[in-house]
């Protein structure tokens, strides 16, 4: 089975840049690292974390409806069970 490609783009050179062009092409996916945003993907998760668990009211303010088709949506069913 094929491991999921890991990029280092810390210092991008020609051949991370290839790594990068081969991991699209071939995979479709891969992970990066090195690009300085760790600390902005926590506090992205720490806000998502806090939405979900936060009380009704908030998430209904910007629920999602027929006029408005982005937004939150928690009715999504998979196998007859709400996910």
């Amino acid at each position: 089975m094929d491991l999921v490609p890991i990029i280092d783009i810390r210092s991008p050179d020609s051949a991370s840049l290839n790594a990068l062009d081969a991991a699209c092409s071939d995979h479709g996916f891969f992970l990066l690292e090195g690009h300085g945003l760790d600390d902005l993907i926590e506090r992205t998760w720490q806000q998502t974390r806090r939405f979900f668990t936060g009380p009704d009211h908030v998430k209904e303010s910007v629920r999602r409806t027929r006029d408005e088709p982005l937004g939150y949506f928690d009715r999504e069913l998979t196998k007859r069970r709400r996910d």
